[in-house]
This record gives structure tokens, C-alpha cells and sequence, in this order.
């Protein structure tokens, strides 16, 4: 059951609305974080219908040989603008 403000589950990660935010969040990253991970596989995609779009992303990345799942979350505006406005490492 979806609640208000809640997070839905996002089934499809092939869409290519979902590639685009994915992608944007994985160069923020890179950009914040002056890392050079690589996306190895998105665990999950939820999205939460607020002041935009909140999508919540779990991924694995991999840097030199290491693998690490991250959490961020990307806010689209309803003018289409993309910011990235949460990460973090969870394991």
C-alpha cells in the first residue's frame, strides 16, 4: 500500500527516464566524491511524489575491484531540473 508522501517501488529500471536519473546520479557522485566508481547494477528504484520527484536509487559500484552499495536520491523538479540531494554508502 502506497501512503501520501510515500515511497513507491519502481519495477521497470530498463525505462529510460530511469537510466537518465540514474546516470545523472552516478556522475554527481563521481563529481562530489573525485572517485572513479562504476555502476555495476541497480539493486532498486522508488520515487516519492513531492515538491518534483524525489527518486530513491540503491546501486552497486564498483572501485578498483571493491564493491560498494549507495543509496542517493535524486530530485526532479517539475520543470525537469535534477539534483542530487542525498548520498551515501551502505554497507
Amino acid at each position: 500500500m502506497n501512503f501520501a508522501g510515500g515511497y513507491s517501488k519502481i519495477e521497470d529500471h530498463s525505462h529510460e527516464k530511469i537510466q537518465e536519473i540514474v546516470q545523472f546520479g552516478h556522475n554527481e557522485i563521481r563529481k562530489r566524491t573525485n572517485s572513479n566508481y562504476h555502476l555495476r547494477r541497480i539493486i532498486s528504484v522508488e520515487k516519492q511524489i513531492v515538491n518534483g520527484v524525489n527518486y530513491r536509487i540503491k546501486a552497486e559500484f564498483v572501485e578498483n575491484a571493491q564493491v560498494t552499495i549507495h543509496e542517493i536520491v535524486v530530485h526532479q523538479s517539475f520543470k525537469g531540473d535534477l539534483k542530487l540531494s542525498k548520498h551515501k554508502i551502505v554497507n
